[in-house]
């Protein structure tokens, strides 16, 4: 996983430096929750009137799904900097049918005190990943 776009938003904003560093340390953990099926780590970063219907949703495709790869390919902060998009690329596949995807999605995260959450994600290209 390359996070060359994490360190150019981390330089490019001298006074915000510290949020954007939780909002990279916020993406990277819920990434990787999700990659290594740490789905209760992923969960701290949703919405919490929304974690147990997302962790009802892992559990279904927990059996079946596997992320093998990820790579945060853009971060684009709003203005006023309380919103982001983030571009990532997953490499997974399905342990029943073996062929491995590639697909990018766009993820809206919002800062809500004290930490970033992911609140929206969008597919952008590729083979539409189990939800």
């Amino acid at each position: 996983m390359r996070l060359v776009a994490l360190v150019l938003l981390a330089c490019a904003c001298g006074g915000g430096q510290k949020q954007n560093e939780d909002l990279i340390n916020n993406i990277r953990a819920y990434q990787e929750g999700l990659r290594w099926r740490r789905y209760e780590q992923a969960a701290d970063y949703v919405a919490p009137d929304e974690r147990s219907q997302f962790l009802d949703r892992r559990d279904e495709i927990d059996k079946d799904l596997r992320i093998d790869d990820y790579e945060v390919v853009r971060v684009t902060l709003a203005e006023g900097h309380e919103e982001a998009l983030v571009q990532i690329r997953f490499t997974w596949h399905l342990d029943n049918v073996g062929t491995v995807h590639e697909t990018v999605v766009e993820e809206k995260w919002k800062k809500e005190k004290p930490v970033w959450r992911i609140v929206d994600t969008k597919h952008k290209r590729g083979e539409e990943m189990p939800k």
